[in-house]
């Protein structure tokens, strides 16, 4: 296992030196404690940022609480990043066209959501106000009539009928 060298800043601390090694899906900083005792960070691919890639000056850094930052000046460095990121991490760009595609999606959803139970009532309530209470009562009386005309027991016994309409 290839052993590289670089700076390791944690969040306003003063810089250390680390020492870094590539693990299956992670990377490994070594450094030491204030009282020189060994201490390893391990960062995730999926969590790993490349700030800056120019040659063989690389900028790493960790997204998540706290700040933290890896500065390496190291050619074949460079070289296993970029080949660990396209492998196991994601590449710099691409979920950002995924990302804006499902927070669409989820504004059109919570539309539809809206639009369903707002405004669909709300237009209700205004087509209800606008139908005049006359037209509300003849059409009541037809259906009533109309069912009761279509009703077996009705069809036979047309004497039995003897609900008022005109109420």
């Amino acid at each position: 296992m290839q052993t590289f060298t670089g700076k390791y800043f944690y969040d306003t601390a003063e810089p250390q030196q680390a020492g870094l090694s590539f693990a299956s899906n992670k990377l490994q900083i070594g450094l030491k404690d204030e009282h020189g005792n060994p201490r390893n960070v391990f960062w995730f691919w999926e969590k790993i940022v490349v700030d800056k890639m120019i040659g063989g000056d690389v900028v790493l850094s960790y997204a998540g609480y706290p700040a933290q930052r890896l500065e390496i000046v190291s050619s074949d460095f460079a070289a296993e990043v970029d080949k660990r990121r396209k492998v196991i991490g994601k590449p710099e760009r691409s979920n950002k066209a995924v990302t804006a595609l499902v927070s669409m999606v989820g504004v059109f959803i919570m539309l539809l959501i809206a639009l369903y139970f707002w405004i669909v009532p709300w237009l209700a309530g205004r087509a209800a106000m606008a139908v005049p209470v006359s037209y509300e009562k003849h059409w009541a009386i037809m259906r009533i009539s109309n069912w009761w005309d279509n009703t077996p027991c009705c069809r036979t016994k047309r004497s039995w009928r003897t609900i008022s309409l005109n109420n």
